[in-house]
């Protein structure tokens, strides 16, 4: 079976490669999306689950918040206030970050895309909640376009940082270009659901 990229899904397959993944370089990267090795699985291998078994308030805040944009996009604003005042003061724990590096941002958002967010999705299919379920998917696709964008900056630099940003208030989809999209590419929200990030510097 092929070796899939958790990012972007490109396949590395052993036999029309001519070559084994398990030879290839530590430095090697996908192909299409540049992702480090260790961000592949063999297709169909069960993605381990987070190594102490809990998230962090971060990583739980982060998950409430999408929890109360998927109840708001049900029409269900009950649930989805609780979920923004739990994500509130999961938030308000969060311990300051002393390492900001490129390096550590990288591993942080790997580790969401082959740890954390595999550990919540099988907590989700255990309890057959369809709603924590959507929130998974959300949240691996945009933490997917996160590490895109950040590729994007180390080949770019400081350009990359004039051009617009705008986010999908419904997942936290981040898109950048001259205009939001027409519709948002994971939630599906038309356009106008997209805010312009500010304070970003002259462009």
């Amino acid at each position: 079976m092929p070796f899939v990229c958790s990012v972007c899904g490109y396949q590395w397959d052993e036999e029309r490669e001519g070559a084994a993944f398990a030879g290839l370089p530590s430095s090697f990267a996908c192909p299409s999306c540049g992702a480090p090795r260790s961000l592949f699985r063999r297709e169909g291998e069960k993605q381990s689950a987070a190594k102490d078994g809990g998230l962090s308030p971060g990583q739980l805040a982060a998950l409430c918040s999408y929890l109360a944009r998927a109840c708001g996009k049900q029409q269900r604003a009950g649930e989805s206030m609780l979920y923004h005042e739990i994500s509130r003061a999961f938030a308000g724990n969060v311990p300051t970050e002393l390492d900001a590096s490129m390096g550590r941002l990288s591993s942080l958002i790997a580790e969401g895309l082959t740890e954390r967010i595999p550990a919540v999705r099988d907590a989700a299919v255990q309890a057959g909640d369809r709603g924590a379920l959507r929130a998974c998917e959300w949240s691996g696709r945009v933490t997917a376009e996160l590490f895109r964008l950040l590729r994007r900056y180390r080949e770019e630099g400081g350009a990359f940082l004039k051009k617009p940003v705008f986010v999908c208030r419904v997942c936290g989809f981040p898109y950048v270009g001259e205009n939001a999209p027409e519709h948002c590419p994971v939630c599906r929200g038309p356009g106008w659901k997209f805010e312009e990030i500010e304070g970003r510097g002259a462009r």
